[in-house]
């Protein structure tokens, strides 16, 4: 159950744990952390900072970009889609900053943060089209 968007831990299979004495960070991945079902309820963030507002925006932004700008080809249809949430991104930013309680806004930014982590705008860097043999 998500508490602020952008986290990615509602359809993503990496986690990352913090020690806060020494601010380390440690990182785990795998299909077996991959929630099966996630609640995604708008209201839940409302009473998010507007600072943190702005930074779960700006994150889901930064793994859009990540994955728009990648090396691999033919790629249209991810491009597109990760094209969509970067203008989705744009228009509800400044609605939610401006109105912390549109859930409408809400709603369509925590769809957008889980579209970036589930990996449906992925595509794999440095992956080349397979060779046919005659």
């Amino acid at each position: 159950m998500l508490t602020i968007a952008a986290a990615g831990s509602e359809g993503s299979p990496d986690s990352v744990i913090t020690k806060e004495e020494g601010m380390f960070k440690r990182g785990a991945s795998g299909d077996a952390l991959r929630p099966k079902f996630s609640i995604l309820n708008p209201a839940l963030t409302q009473t998010l900072p507007p600072y943190q507002t702005a930074a779960g925006i700006t994150d889901i932004m930064a793994h859009l970009y990540e994955r728009y700008l990648t090396n691999t080809r033919e790629v249209e249809v991810t491009d597109r889609l990760v094209e969509a949430l970067l203008l989705t991104m744009i228009h509800e930013g400044p609605r939610v900053i401006a109105d912390p309680n549109n859930y409408d806004a809400r709603a369509n930014i925590l769809w957008a943060g889980m579209m970036a982590h589930n990996n449906s705008c992925g595509a794999e860097p440095g992956l080349e089209q397979p060779q046919h043999r005659a």
